[in-house]
């Protein structure tokens, strides 16, 4: 019995000794797990972290290819397609400003040439987190966009003025030696414009502004708003002179760019980067000049600034001397028309006149009505008396035929053959037209009497003009152009649909009123018009309608002339004869010359790109009339149009677009 209580005791103790060790495995099971969670949250924060740097560099990916030109996306995806195939593979997109994020461009399909359409890239973009401890942790994001491009913006276009066109605008100088009088109707400031000196004798109204690249000599009487050189001027006469700049270019060296050698001579204004030089009593409004102002007698100069005075100054000129001063004269720039070349406008014309290889003369006729468009010989048909039936338009020469007496063979009878020219109430009683083999010239009506059918006549050669019943064409040539005296000339679109009357006499006192038929109603030619001035679609149009725009205006020029050939210029050349009336404007590829009591009714255009002559002449009794113009005709333009721009306003450019097409996780 004693035995036995003492063993009741360890069993106690066992059963307290089990008991503490399944609470201690308890505490450390719980503490493992506890350590185990702590863990798996850490893990998976990092994670999360990682994740959250891949779409955020999946988000700077795709702002990137938003803001990319066009040209950039297609530089981007040349240089990705070479990179695919690289080791490693793709190419490295770098983050600026962002750290624990990596990409690679992976593979483009775009195409290089079409730069509208979308281009689908793919990138695999990798975040890290902790990087280098043990709670590292990476994520890889493989993304595709889809990349439509957008458009660039447009900057401002700000308006385009043509350059101002000299009613007279020459190359090589120019020599008037006559009388002149410009009457500028509603378009001011018209401008003689020269690349070379001008001189002047006689006397000249009308002529506001003279600009030369050269010196200017005024020895004529008359006033002037404006004189500009890049020479010197010299005032030899009783000129009045608004305003006159001399800009003392180095290669025209002169003891006084401005020299008022008349005692009469007036000027408000003298600006000069050179020396002024005034005579006895001449009245000088205001001088400006970095050199030196000397003077002999007592002239007067109200005020001004220059850079010194040849002797003390009287109180009659009234300077400020700073000799530090500068006039700042700025040079004279040229604008003229660069060039001509009669064969960049043959295929427009609606007669070609050329030689064949036996001398023979052709004439190609095309967008003329009344006549079938094909090349034609000018033959002439045998009647009953004496006189032939002259230049008609022949598919087929008689084998009788030689160059001085050219007989048509078809059409076989003379009432189905047509003409181009008049030379008789009812028949060309003589010829209209004559080539001289020598010299290459075409001679239009020798006897004074003929016309020709409205249009556009282009010419291979020379051409020498006669008559005084008028013609009705743009006459374009290769060679050189003279007309003899009283030839009368009406461009296409000075004679309109129609025709009408004109005043020729400036003075509105007086009334010396022309009358003249028109381009498309024609009353030499009532069966024949040029197609281009008169239809639109094949429809004859009505006067309100008249296509003066057609072909760049050429309508709007009576004479152009010279070419380029084997590499050298050729012709070019326009002499209009004495008591002429040219109604349009005048282009000559070199020089320009006409006789006296010229009228011109348009502006002149020199531009000396041959090597002949040695400057342009103007001789006495000289009119450029631009008063009262008909609607239809634009003399100051040319035929590059010269419409300058209204310019535009700005457009802003659209972004690209950059969708996600998918994305997984690697």
């Amino acid at each position: 019995m004693y035995l036995f209580q003492k063993q009741r005791g360890v069993a106690t103790i066992l059963i307290l000794l089990l008991s503490g060790l399944s609470l201690t495995a308890a505490v450390v099971g719980t503490a493992y797990y506890v350590r185990s969670t702590q863990e798996v949250q850490l893990s998976e924060h990092a994670l999360t972290q990682a994740q959250i740097k891949t779409w955020t560099g999946a988000q700077v990916v795709q702002q990137y290819l938003i803001t990319m030109t066009p040209q950039q996306l297609r530089n981007l995806g040349a240089a990705v397609q070479t990179a695919e195939t690289a080791t490693p593979a793709g190419l490295a997109m770098t983050f600026g400003g962002v750290d624990g994020i990596s990409a690679r461009a992976m593979q483009v399909d775009f195409d290089p040439v079409k730069t509208t359409d979308p281009i689908r890239l793919r990138v695999q973009i990798t975040g890290t987190t902790a990087a280098g401890s043990k709670a590292e942790s990476r994520s890889t994001l493989d993304i595709v966009y889809n990349v439509q491009t957008g458009t660039d913006a447009v900057p401002p276009v700000e308006p385009v003025t043509p350059p101002k066109r000299g009613v007279v605008m020459f190359k090589k100088g120019l020599n008037i030696s006559g009388d002149i009088k410009l009457f500028e109707g509603d378009t001011k400031d018209l401008e003689v414009i020269v690349d070379g000196d001008v001189s002047t004798s006689g006397s000249m109204s009308g002529v506001d502004i003279i600009k030369s690249s050269g010196n200017i000599t005024i020895g004529s009487t008359g006033s002037y708003e404006f004189l500009h050189a890049n020479g010197w001027i010299n005032v030899s006469n009783s000129a009045v002179i608004k305003e006159m700049w001399s800009a003392k270019y180095a290669e025209y060296p002169s003891s006084a760019e401005i020299n008022m050698s008349n005692g009469n001579a007036q000027a408000n204004i003298i600006k000069t980067n050179g020396n002024v030089s005034i005579k006895s009593s001449a009245h000088m409004g205001a001088v400006y000049a970095d050199g030196k102002l000397s003077w002999s007698g007592d002239p007067h100069v109200d005020s001004g600034q220059v850079g010194s005075v040849e002797k003390a100054v009287t109180p009659n000129v009234k300077v400020t001397i700073d000799p530090s001063y500068k006039a700042k004269v700025p040079l004279v720039s040229m604008n003229p028309d660069q060039s001509f070349d009669a064969y960049a406008y043959k295929s427009i014309a609606n007669y070609v006149f050329e030689v064949d290889a036996n001398g023979y003369r052709k004439v190609t006729i095309r967008n003329v009505a009344g006549i079938d468009n094909g090349t034609y010989f000018l033959g002439n048909y045998s009647q009953n008396w004496n006189n032939d039936q002259a230049d008609y338009l022949c598919l087929e020469l008689d084998s009788s035929s030689n160059i001085n007496k050219p007989m048509c063979k078809n059409p076989t009878v003379f009432s189905g053959a047509k003409t181009i020219c008049k030379s008789g109430a009812t028949r060309n009683e003589s010829a209209c037209f004559s080539y001289a083999a020598n010299t290459k010239t075409w001679n239009i009506s020798d006897n004074g009497n003929a016309q020709i059918a409205p249009g556009v006549a282009w010419f291979e050669g020379n051409l020498n003009v006669k008559g005084d019943k008028g013609f009705y064409n743009s006459f374009i040539v290769t060679g050189n152009v003279s007309t003899s005296g009283n030839v009368i000339t009406y461009a296409p679109n000075f004679a309109g649909y129609q025709g009408g009357t004109y005043d020729i006499d400036p003075d509105p006192a007086r009334i010396n009123n022309y009358t003249f038929t028109g381009t498309c109603v024609n009353s030499i030619f009532p069966s024949l018009y040029p197609k281009q001035f008169c239809e639109v679609n094949g429809v004859k149009v009505s006067a309100d309608n008249y296509q003066s725009e057609v072909d760049g205006g050429i309508g709007n020029f009576a004479y152009l002339a010279g070419s380029f050939k084997n590499g050298s210029y050729q012709g070019g050349d326009i002499n209009l004869g004495a008591s002429n009336y040219n109604f349009g404007s005048v282009w000559a590829g070199n020089l320009y010359g006409n006789g006296g009591n010229t009228n011109v009714f348009g502006y002149i255009t020199a531009l000396a790109l041959g090597d002949t002559g040695t400057t342009n002449k103007i001789a006495g009794g000289t009119t450029i009339n631009l008063q009262k113009l008909p609607t239809t005709y634009t003399p100051g333009k040319t035929l590059g149009g010269e419409k300058g721009t209204p310019g535009t306003p700005a457009k802003p450019g659209t972004p690209n677009t950059a969708k996600v097409k998918w994305s997984r996780y690697m």
